[in-house]
């Protein structure tokens, strides 16, 4: 997980560090802007109401800063890495030190009626199913909503050679990440196989702990029947945030 990056720079001071910090999440990238358009037109109806945004795994506390400053739900934010938990407490977010490899420590719960993302950090610990097992039973409740993004890097590779070049312990097949979800107890909303230049190709699924069958908080009932896409982005044309600012509006 820590090989994900540490934007903290050991020859600064942590006033210093900050400074190049605040810059640095000012802006979202154009991958966060597809994902931000993703989840916002993928949001089960259980969406209405959002209270808090949950980012497991944030290293730079990118979105915790658009979030806490573009929306009015409160921010909490979970890294393995110490000193970028601490640059982001600087910053003022509510960042905690967490190993989502280590299955005997559980995740603090998380709000009611959250939005939590966790992006390629999964394919970091060396079995995914803990830490997708340690989101579920962290969102106490329905009505809680979990984006989550990973690599498929299982060709040319093979599943027993994970990129270990970019710190990754485990290589993905397409769609093995729902078979994983699903497996925990998530209940699949949306499934999506794609590809962008940024980040290669990805699976991307909207999940929630609501029972197949089972109505929600608008009163339609959750099917079984997940909505899938294979998609190839042009991340040049997918620029437009203004709208995906207010999730919960």
């Amino acid at each position: 997980q820590a090989s994900r990056g540490n934007p903290f720079d050991a020859t600064l001071s942590v006033e210093e560090n900050v400074e190049k910090i605040k810059v640095e999440v000012s802006e979202l990238h154009e991958i966060d802007h597809m994902r931000f358009k993703e989840l916002r037109g993928n949001l089960p109806a259980v969406h209405a109401g959002f209270r808090a945004f949950v980012e497991v795994g944030f290293r730079q506390p990118r979105l915790l800063h658009y979030m806490k400053y573009k929306s009015n739900l409160d921010c909490v934010g979970f890294d393995v890495v110490k000193a970028n938990v601490l640059v982001a407490k600087e910053l003022g977010f509510d960042a905690h030190v967490h190993n989502m490899a280590d299955e005997n420590t559980p995740l603090p719960s998380f709000p009611p009626k959250s939005i939590i993302v966790c992006y390629h950090m999964l394919e970091h610990i060396p079995d995914p199913r803990v830490g997708l097992k340690k989101i579920y039973d962290a969102m106490v409740d329905k009505t809680s909503v979990f984006h989550v993004e990973i690599p498929c890097e299982s060709a040319p590779k093979t599943l027993a050679n994970p990129n270990l070049d970019a710190g990754h312990l485990y290589n993905f097949a397409p769609g093995e990440l729902v078979e994983m979800a699903r497996e925990v107890g998530f209940t699949v909303h949306y499934s999506k196989y794609g590809y962008s230049m940024e980040i290669g190709y990805f699976d991307a699924l909207v999940l929630s702990k609501m029972d197949s069958g089972e109505a929600n908080v608008e009163g339609t009932v959750v099917s079984n029947t997940i909505t899938s896409t294979t998609t190839t982005y042009n991340m040049a044309l997918d620029r437009d945030l203004t709208r995906y600012g207010k999730l919960n509006a």
